[in-house]
């Protein structure tokens, strides 16, 4: 009796009987038009992804904060600096073939003379199919007028993306940490760090950086450490030869991206060197159709089709990538070598230049975040 008024309930909807023949029928419908809808979604969707690359349907490169001002800093990155950089590839020539533990302590010896406090972490990583030991050096610049909450990260590992030891990015970070020193506007603290072992070396530091118990011999309690970091920039200038092309890599961890501001910034500073540097995105300095009369579109289709690629894999593009799982906007500035533009090539006058003013307008923007009521330069006020 029960299971009788329970089922004429749930046949009846308001009082009135439901059909279930109709509802039967409806639902075979729908099963049949699911495989159409279906493929007219996918196929809008495809078009759609098509129109995106198109110069109407994308800002290219601009910049969103107004704290933001590529160009509006004084380049302090000289003669001296880039002398600086060269006798440094000098002197690792002769100590990179080294052992790990060789290189990491004439590095810490650098920093130290150079009054930074440094400090050397030695790691023990069980990676996919084997275990990975390396050593990371990093030193810390205290900045004056810091808070010591916020920090930003200028990093390089001992090998390049290409295999080759990252010789002129090494040489490029060290001579930067002397004129971080010997400048006083800096509002933020800045960590120069060198990573051993690629990528696992870099998830190294950040998890003896963030406190993840891992097998090193800096632990979470005495590891020397500063404020959260709100950015990274990574170099990777592979060898001691001269560069055609600038590649920024930016993809993280599973399609993580960091702040569009941060590549713009990089770009438009590197517009505005003079001579400006060629950007592209990846290592791809070349693209098919370049000549055609809708290259434009071609090459901006290409360069999304090359991030769709590295999103789907799920792998970051670089070591910069890591970072972005910790909510830091990072990217790696990657020197490509080619003999197209000959007349066009750049080494460390100008490699230099581009992450002086770039950090310099990060801390700015770092600043403005917390007062957005006032924006006051930590940087000096002039044309790059």
């Amino acid at each position: 009796m029960l299971v009788s008024k329970l089922k004429e309930k749930w046949l009846t909807k308001d009082g009135k009987t439901v059909d279930l023949e109709k509802q039967a029928r409806i639902l075979r419908f729908l099963q049949r038009i699911t495989p159409i809808i279906t493929f007219l979604l996918f196929f809008a969707g495809t078009i759609w992804i098509l129109v995106l690359p198109h110069e109407k349907y994308n800002k290219g490169t601009y910049i969103s904060e107004n704290a933001l001002l590529p160009g509006q800093a004084n380049v302090e990155y000289g003669y001296n600096d880039i002398r600086t950089a060269e006798d440094y590839v000098q002197k690792l020539i002769g100590i990179q073939d080294k052992d790990s533990e060789t290189r990491a302590q004439f590095i810490h010896e650098e920093f130290r003379q150079s009054g930074f406090v440094s400090a050397i972490q030695r790691f023990d990583m069980d990676t996919i199919g084997h275990n990975t030991k390396g050593t990371n050096i990093f030193a810390i610049h205290k900045a004056p007028r810091s808070d010591g909450k916020e920090a930003l990260i200028l990093s390089a590992s001992w090998i390049s993306r290409t295999g080759e030891f990252n010789t002129n990015g090494i040489a490029a970070l060290l001579s930067l940490a002397k004129l971080f020193k010997r400048n006083v506007y800096w509002a933020k603290d800045i960590i120069l760090l060198i990573t051993d072992q690629g990528k696992v070396g870099t998830q190294a530091w950040l998890n003896a950086y963030h406190g993840i118990d891992e097998k090193d011999e800096i632990s979470a309690i005495v590891m020397p450490r500063s404020g959260a970091i709100q950015g990274v920039i990574n170099l990777d200038f592979p060898g001691t030869q001269d560069y055609e092309t600038l590649g920024i890599f930016f993809e993280g961890v599973n399609g993580q991206l960091p702040n569009l501001d941060l590549i713009n910034t990089i770009v438009a500073v590197a517009e505005r060197i003079n001579p400006p540097i060629s950007v592209t995105l990846h290592d791809d300095a070349s693209y098919p159709f370049a000549n055609h009369k809708y290259g434009t579109y071609f090459r901006s289709l290409f360069y999304m089709l090359q991030s769709m690629k590295y999103l789907v894999f799920g792998h970051p593009s670089s070591d910069a990538g890591l970072y972005l799982r910790y909510r830091i906007d990072a990217v790696t500035i990657y020197g490509i070598v080619g003999s197209t533009h000959l007349n066009n090539l750049f080494g460390f006058g100008r490699i230099g230049r581009l992450p002086d003013p770039a950090i310099c307008k990060l801390v700015l923007k770092m600043r403005s975040n917390l007062d957005p009521g006032t924006i006051v330069s930590s940087c000096p006020s002039m044309h790059v």
